[in-house]
């Protein structure tokens, strides 16, 4: 695992000495994503920069940017390939000449120069971003992992080719970076900013399973992974399976990816939250183990959000070594600190300081944590997947003038000012923004299928009033394509987390808070050969086995008591309205502040205040996440001024 970075100057502006210099500034700013060697690769108007983290043979073998044996192709790879040792046992029988090293980046490069960029790409399984330059044909291939684990940012500004790995190194080589207005609006909808957009103009990040092909000065992109084309496939395939069967294959292909993921050089662990995905990953890596799996869980000194004690019966149940660490508000603020640089761009998932926490504590033990990241999406675990169809379902029978007139209510002045006493009472006090989730269905019931996602996912349904001069961007959600007007409501929606909340936010977290502490987080259920089994079923078969996560939680219970799992879906949550209107409550005001905010020339001043001004009885903000949004970008913006 690593951080790449390179300058592509196609019209020669810079010498030899300036492209060094420049690519040195830009890996610089990522160092702690590879601390353990930091080397570069230059040849005429191009140049690759590398920092390792070493996980495959520790040794100077496995040091990069790397040359191709014939010296005709140069890497720069981030991440890690689990087949590397099918893939090398392969390229050994079709080359006259011995391999340097162990890692799978040397195998990688000469798969590339063996049978060609597009067949290797279909090879390999693991994650990865990286980019290979043909100097015989002069031209740069760069490329990201199929569902978006490694991260990949790319620009084309004033005849420079940019890369890199953060976004931050970009902005370091074009200091005059414009911040994207219609950007900031997305941001506020989803708390990050979608795919294939950025925060700056002009700078992009490549999506998952492209392939950026740049010759001759022109760009070209191609998909060589697409989700939507396992649902072409269901049409012809007419394989069907039980949900005994479906079980069985499935506990199959998870111990193999697991086992896969397990391959390292140097210590790893698991994180552990209690709950059944990452105790399900923690079981089989322990299973296939002959040494005490190191476990990693969080707490916070707040019972509500507290699931160490769950995850330390799991641990004991297991067997497993087993460390846990309780989190309170000086430690959040001390982590709050950092999140401009650790998120290069704006990011407002609350539980990015959890993660980050709990990565700092791991690398003081291990190299590696495998995570159970991917499996709500995969295994179809949210509960707004039935949320959102049985709003679809209301949409479907009911009149669209009824559903008219029923959304209007819902937002009429004095319906809202009723809500809102309400909203202070047994039960609606326990339902987080009540007041908000009642705008949310309103838009929902005058909506198209795509857009009740878009209303249930988003923390602001008008990211434009809030952001001055914007038109939000599109995003997959606003482009349907034809196989998703197709699928049952709950599949459309699990199929639209996979391809954008899943590698914009969750992996997003991941990567970044975990980077920044020089860990390596892998995460099985997202491997190739578990999608290929799990989405490629019959479309009524997803269906009916993919809810609530049943497959797994069958997996699990034939190995640990359903006792110490079954319970209500928590998440990664921390106590974030607790903290920021009592402990962080100075931190907020003062990041907040109305002057420098309408000075700034982002953002609208009356719809900040509104939102500000908008608490419950106890004197709480009722949209939290949105108050939270504010702060990760009023900070982000301070950080980087």
């Amino acid at each position: 695992m690593c951080g790449i970075s390179g300058i592509y100057d196609y019209s020669n502006q810079l010498t030899k000495d300036l492209l060094i210099e420049n690519i040195n500034s830009m890996c610089e700013l990522f160092k702690h994503r590879g601390p353990d060697n930091y080397g570069y690769w230059i040849k005429n108007n191009i140049i690759f920069g590398h920092n390792r983290l070493s996980i495959q043979d520790v040794s100077n073998n496995g040091n990069q940017p790397m040359v191709s044996n014939s010296g005709r192709f140069i890497i720069t790879f981030n991440g890690e390939i689990y087949n590397v040792n099918n893939l090398r046992k392969y390229l050994l029988k079709h080359i006259n000449f011995s391999l340097k090293s162990s890692t799978d980046t040397e195998v990688l490069v000469e798969i590339i120069e063996l049978v060609g960029i597009n067949k290797a790409l279909s090879l390999l399984e693991g994650m990865f971003a990286f980019a290979i330059f043909d100097i015989k044909e002069l031209t740069l291939f760069v490329t990201r992992d199929r569902v978006g684990i490694k991260p990949l940012y790319w620009s084309n500004i004033n005849n420079f080719f940019l890369f890199s790995s953060e976004i931050s190194a970009i902005k370091k080589f074009h200091k005059n970076l414009e911040i994207d207005r219609d950007s900031l609006a997305s941001f506020f909808r989803h708390n990050y900013v979608p795919t294939p957009h950025s925060i700056y103009k002009n700078v992009y990040k490549l999506e998952p399973g492209k392939l950026l092909i740049f010759k001759d000065k022109k760009i070209k992109m191609f998909s060589y992974w697409d989700l939507s084309n396992y649902f072409e496939k269901t049409d012809t395939n007419n394989k069907s399976y039980s949900l005994k069967t479906v079980i069985a294959e499935a506990e199959k292909i998870l111990t193999s990816v697991v086992k896969d993921c397990m391959i390292s050089d140097v210590p790893l662990g698991s994180f552990l939250s209690g709950g059944i995905d990452s105790s399900l990953i923690t079981y089989l890596m322990q299973k296939q183990s002959r040494k005490k799996i190191k476990t990693f869980t969080i707490g916070f000194d707040f019972n509500k959000y507290n699931e160490s004690t769950y995850a330390k019966k799991i641990a004991d149940f297991i067997g497993t070594e087993h460390t846990e660490i309780i989190v309170n508000e000086n430690d959040a603020l001390e982590t709050i600190t950092k999140l401009p640089e650790i998120y290069s761009e704006p990011f407002a998932d609350s539980s990015q300081i959890p993660t980050y926490i709990i990565s700092k504590m791991c690398r003081k033990n291990i190299k590696v944590a495998l995570s159970g990241d991917g499996g709500d999406e995969m295994f179809g675990g949210y509960n707004r997947y039935s949320y959102g169809a049985q709003i679809n379902s209301l949409n479907e029978i009911i009149p669209s003038q009824i559903r008219d007139v029923l959304s209007k209510i819902l937002v009429n002045d004095k319906w809202v000012k009723i809500i809102t006493k309400l909203e202070n009472f047994f039960p609606l006090n326990r339902i987080h923004n009540f007041s908000g989730k009642m705008f949310t269905l309103s838009k929902s019931l005058i909506s198209r299928r795509y857009d009740i996602y878009k209303a249930i996912i988003s923390h602001t349904q008008t990211p434009n009033s809030l952001v001055l001069n914007s038109n939000e961007k599109s995003t997959p959600v606003n482009n349907p394509i034809d196989i998703q007007k197709k699928m049952p409501f709950k599949l459309f929606m699990r199929f639209t987390d996979m391809i954008s909340y899943l590698p914009d936010d969750i992996l997003t977290k991941v990567d970044r808070a975990s980077m920044f502490a020089s860990l390596e987080v892998r995460v099985p259920f997202l491997e190739k050969k578990l999608i290929d089994f799990t989405w490629s079923m019959q479309i009524h078969e997803q269906e009916k086995f993919f809810k609530k996560k049943i497959i797994l939680k069958e997996i699990l219970a034939k190995y640990i008591p359903k006792s110490l799992f079954e319970r209500p879906k928590m998440g990664f949550g921390i106590p974030l309205n607790f903290w920021i209107n009592e402990k962080l409550k100075h931190w907020v005001s003062e990041t907040l502040d109305l002057t420098e905010i309408k000075n700034q020339g982002y953002l609208n001043v009356q719809e900040v205040k509104k939102i500000l001004n908008d608490k419950n009885s106890d004197g709480y903000f009722r949209n939290n996440y949105l108050v939270w949004d504010l702060l990760m970008f009023q900070s982000w913006y301070n950080f980087n001024k």
